[in-house]
């Protein structure tokens, strides 16, 4: 530990306040210097190797483990090298089995608490005497705590587990895993089980799904964690993925692990329960339907056949990575096997594997098929011979991911789907969760391929200006929405806030369109009001004109003196009178219009912003193809420009915009873009009629 002048005499670790310190040796020492900390703690070797020992300013105090934990594995040097490598054989006869045992000891602390490089955890672990002991100090709510244990050498292991067990004991809160098969693509085909978990979740850690609209079933404060793999490009690593599903279950969180088809088909899922079990944590594997059956099925084409097929069999399609070039697995084995023949993520290799199933001896002329996008809308199917097959699936265009299947029950056509009418065609779809899932879900079903182009997160503002109005809710007669986002928080929080709901019997609702009304009357309440055309303008004035003829008047100052006021002004208050004020309830950026309006005409109103709209950007690399890009809002549009405007507008160059709302699509103009469809019904309906109508346009 380093002071600044002399150093302290007593030092008691427990009783110090710590706080996160970044930067290199100098920037710490400065701050030091600076006055900002009383004392920090760096490495000694690292501090000897740049001289510093000998600066005048410091003075320096070592802290023995009686007093201070290191951070695992300090101390310890470990060295890599190739299999079978020379050096190999010198390191085995300098390697320290005592230093070794301590080491794996402290990583498997590390690795049970779910501890990062950040974490303010320290272990150290030795072995004295014949006894192997261990030490663990980590920072808690309730301040640094430390525990102890010892015992043989040869249970160093079981004496981490003891360490992490005695050391969290009522400090972290039980957490649990789930294991969830999403199913072979269609968000409908997943089991009743598996829905009522999502719904429950409070992390969701998924891969990349066959249809997004399984996302719209976590709640929205559920923190959601993509991990997903793709041919060529994984996100995460499978041992990043473990370790992530371990710190959020050791939050005390309701993990879901959603994987695609099966969880134990291909999908890892024993792996990730080993990292569970080791860490010492609850799980449930909820099965799902594996694509190797459900895709074929979808696709007419049934793995087993009386007379014709009486087994099958399921393969990875994968290169062997252990193994140098080439597939795994024995072809010659597999061309003699009776059945219907099924391989998962092979559609990169398909040339090679038919290459070698025929050199086993698998007839050329055995019917085959590839699917992809199996039980969606947008699902392709190519049948062929064996021989033939390769070429057939490149001239058809077919890309990764698909499932290969070769067996006599590939000559069935048990199906009856019909191709969608935007089969072929990619829509980029923004927007928040809820508005997302609705767009993804009906374009879905008419056979597009949506893709993540942009997700909007709704987040809430101060509610201490809406806890005011709910202490005197007599003092209004109307509440206006402006959007379904609003209307969830203003419920959300009377439930917080224990509000009767009673108190809201003297009010009228406004809502701006038919998707918030529904929203609201899914409460209980339905709106006195909703506007022909569903834009902040309309509401505006169909509202000032509903009013008017139902006798309404603003009973207050005259519409002459309200024109002077400023509604820029930063109370958001309209001065006019206190009774029969309008409440307006909406996002931090809305739009100036509605309280133009209502100042304008004499209303008296509180506008109050309860959330904000945050824009989680997406690589443009995956939107390159789309043919349509959706957009919800005026701000979602500004969140997909931010910091990246040229780059962005030259995606619509090739990429047609499509938006809910000429609002929306004014705020895209003022980036330059100004060919956008918009659609004159604002929801998910009204997207899918324009792009409709766009299509038949393009047909002719």
């Amino acid at each position: 530990m380093i002071f600044l002048g002399e150093k302290e005499t007593d030092i008691d670790i427990g009783k110090k306040l710590f706080a996160l310190l970044r930067g290199n040796v100098d920037t710490r020492l400065e701050k030091l210097y600076q006055g900002e900390y009383d004392g920090i703690i760096l490495a000694a070797a690292g501090l000897s190797r740049l001289g510093l020992f000998e600066d005048p300013r410091f003075s320096f105090e070592f802290l023995e483990t009686e007093n201070f934990i290191p951070a695992g594995g300090q101390g310890i040097i470990a060295v890599e090298t190739k299999k079978g490598s020379d050096v190999l054989k010198i390191l085995e006869k300098l390697n320290d089995k005592k230093a070794e045992r301590a080491l794996f000891a402290e990583r498997k602390v590390l690795r049970l608490l779910g501890a990062g490089c950040t974490a303010a955890v320290g272990v150290y672990a030795k072995e004295e005497n014949g006894t192997f002991w261990m030490d663990l100090m980590r920072e808690t709510k309730g301040g640094v705590i430390r525990t102890k244990v010892s015992g043989a050498p040869e249970n160093s292991m079981k004496l981490a587990e003891l360490l992490v067990k005695q050391g969290t004991a009522g400090d972290i809160p039980a957490g649990k895993a789930y294991l969830v098969g999403a199913g072979p693509g269609n968000g409908g085909l997943i089991t009743v089980k598996g829905q009522q978990t999502l719904k429950a979740a409070e992390v969701l850690v998924y891969d990349r799904l066959g249809s997004e609209e399984l996302l719209s079933l976590v709640p929205e404060d559920c923190e959601r964690i993509y991990v997903g793999k793709e041919a060529g490009h994984h996100i995460k690593k499978q041992s990043e993925i473990n370790r992530i599903l371990v710190e959020k279950a050791l939050e005390g969180k309701r993990v879901v692990r959603l994987k695609g088809g099966d969880p134990f088909v291909f999908g890892r899922g024993g792996e990730e329960i080993q990292a569970l079990t080791e860490a010492g944590i609850a799980y449930e594997v909820i099965p799902g339907v594996t694509s190797a059956i459900g895709a074929l099925e979808a696709a007419g084409i049934p793995v087993t056949h009386r007379n014709i097929a009486r087994d099958f069999h399921v393969f990875t399609g994968h290169i062997s990575h252990e193994g140098g070039e080439g597939l795994s697995g024995d072809y010659n084995l597999y061309a003699k096997l009776p059945g219907t023949l099924i391989f998962l993520m092979g559609l990169s290799n398909l040339e090679e594997i038919v290459k070698r199933l025929m050199d086993g001896g698998k007839d050329g002329e055995t019917p085959a098929a590839v699917v992809t996008d199996g039980t969606l809308s947008r699902m392709r199917v190519v049948r062929a011979s064996l021989k033939d097959l390769p070429e057939a699936v490149r001239k058809a265009g077919l890309t990764p991911p698909g499932i290969i299947a070769v067996g006599e029950v590939c000559a069935f056509h048990f199906t009856s789907m019909v191709p969608g009418v935007l089969t072929g065609i990619t829509v980029g779809v923004t927007g928040t969760e809820a508005v997302r899932g609705r767009i993804i879900s009906r374009l879905s079903d008419e056979g597009a391929k949506t893709v993540r182009a942009g997700e909007s997160l709704v987040v809430r503002e101060s509610m201490e200006r809406l806890d005011q109005a709910f202490a005197d809710l007599s003092r209004y007669r109307w509440v206006i929405f402006t959007s379904r986002n609003a209307v969830r928080i203003f419920f959300d929080r009377m439930r917080e806030k224990h509000v009767d709901i009673r108190k809201l019997g003297g009010l009228k609702f406004a809502v701006v369109g038919r998707g918030t009304g529904e929203y609201l009357e899914s409460v209980g309440i339905t709106p006195d009001f909703i506007p022909e055309e569903y834009t902040t303008k309309a509401l505006a004035d169909g509202l000032v004109k509903y009013l008017k003829e139902n006798g309404e008047t603003s009973g207050a100052k005259t519409a002459a003196a309200n024109v002077a006021y400023s509604i820029s002004s930063s109370e958001n208050v309209c001065p006019c009178a206190e009774a029969g004020k309008f409440l307006i309830l909406r996002a931090k950026q809305g739009s100036k219009v509605l309280t133009e309006t209502l100042a304008e005409q004499g209303y008296a109103f509180d506008d109050i912003p309860i959330y904000d709209i945050l824009v989680e950007q997406t690589e443009f690399a995956r939107l390159k193809t789309a043919d349509y890009i959706t957009f919800e809002s005026g701000s979602g549009v500004r969140g997909f420009f931010a910091g990246r405007e040229a780059e962005a507008a030259s995606l619509f160059e090739t990429v047609r915009p499509v938006c809910i709302g000429k609002v929306t699509a004014a705020v895209l103009a003022e980036y330059g873009v100004k060919n956008a469809l918009t659609a004159s019904d604002y929801t998910a309906d009204g997207i899918l009629e324009v792009l409709l109508a766009d299509r038949n346009e393009i047909a002719r």
